[in-house]
């Protein structure tokens, strides 16, 4: 992709790709092939579909994009930098800076930034934080796990939700009751 070289944000949607620069200009290709650019100006969160583009600001705005309509519509999702942005059965999951994530509605999770979340189920929720927590919201409940040193650089859940810090080290929760589904996580450095 020669038109891009300084590629900050990407998301990949089947055949589209979607990639946000170090200028904040956003360039859509299908396969190899430039459709557009369009700038979004401080943005810092980036999800794409097959039909929308989805983009965070340090403003708490997300904007929803048609690339085919070219139309932009903007909502206020958070009062913090939205940090960052997925999808989940058909809905827009974004978390932020100001302690909330939004799935269907904006939900309060920590008194501090949340780094990334995880889609667990309906309802349920495993974010990082940059107190070096993770936090799992269950149904309007919160529990924390402590025992990362430094900040949490990544957060992936498949059954197991696995983070790594910046000082090199490995975090694993585990759900003890998964096919129960009472949520009940054990964590382990």
């Amino acid at each position: 992709l020669d038109k891009t070289k300084d590629a900050v944000l990407s998301c990949w949607a089947g055949y589209n790709l979607a990639i946000i620069t170090s200028s904040f200009d956003l360039h859509a290709y299908f396969k190899q092939e430039l459709l557009f650019q369009k700038s979004f100006s401080d943005s810092c969160a980036l999800a794409a579909t097959a039909n929308k583009i989805y983009v965070g600001f340090y403003s708490g705005d997300i904007a929803y994009f048609d690339p085919v309509a070219q139309t932009t519509v903007v909502e206020h999702c958070h009062s913090g930098t939205v940090t960052s942005l997925s999808m989940k059965n058909n809905s827009l999951l974004s978390s932020s800076m100001d302690g909330t994530v939004f799935y269907r509605r904006k939900i309060k999770v920590a008194d501090c930034g949340i780094l990334d979340v995880k889609y667990v189920r309906n309802n349920k929720f495993i974010c990082s934080c940059e107190d070096n927590s993770i936090v799992v919201f269950d149904n309007e409940s919160t529990r924390s796990y402590l025992g990362h040193q430094s900040e949490i650089k990544s957060l992936s859940y498949g059954k197991i939700c696995i983070s790594s810090s910046a000082d090199g080290y490995f975090g694993l929760l585990f759900n003890e009751h998964a096919e129960a589904g009472d949520g009940q996580f054990s964590f382990e450095m």
